[in-house]
């Protein structure tokens, strides 16, 4: 968000984990966007290459702060799930949308209905723990 600190993620990550911790609490699943890599999953396409490019070039603090935030999941021995969308759009959800990894079965797009659902199926699911999947319709 303009004007957050350029830690945002990773500080408010490190907060939950601990807290959670505490509580002993185990399932966290968080949002992220493309940019951020699942290496020996995605297959970018030079589409997805360029993004990532731009991504980095004018918002390489953003990005790096999603990759602290997942670096931090990492090491927290937490069942984590890192659910990363596309562009988001403001179409109403179909509660069809694809499931993967960029590059692989996936489009540019998704409805905010869409991404929400599939979160919300996370909380319960254990499909995708310690994973990235990417989200499109």
């Amino acid at each position: 968000m303009k004007g957050s600190p350029k830690t945002l993620q990773a500080d408010g990550t490190r907060n939950i984990v601990a807290a959670m911790s505490a509580h002993g609490v185990r399932r966290i699943v968080t949002l992220s966007g493309g940019g951020l890599s699942a290496t020996g999953k995605d297959q970018p396409k030079a589409p997805d290459k360029i993004i990532r490019f731009l991504l980095k070039t004018l918002s390489g603090q953003v990005l790096a702060d999603a990759e602290r935030h997942l670096e931090i999941l990492e090491a927290s021995g937490l069942d984590w799930t890192v659910v990363r969308g596309a562009r988001l759009t403001e179409r109403p959800g179909t509660g069809a949308y694809r499931v993967g990894w960029v590059g692989v079965d996936a489009s540019t797009q998704i409805s905010r209905d869409d991404l929400a659902d599939f979160i919300l199926t996370q909380v319960d699911d254990r499909g995708f723990v310690h994973e990235m999947p990417f989200v499109s319709n």
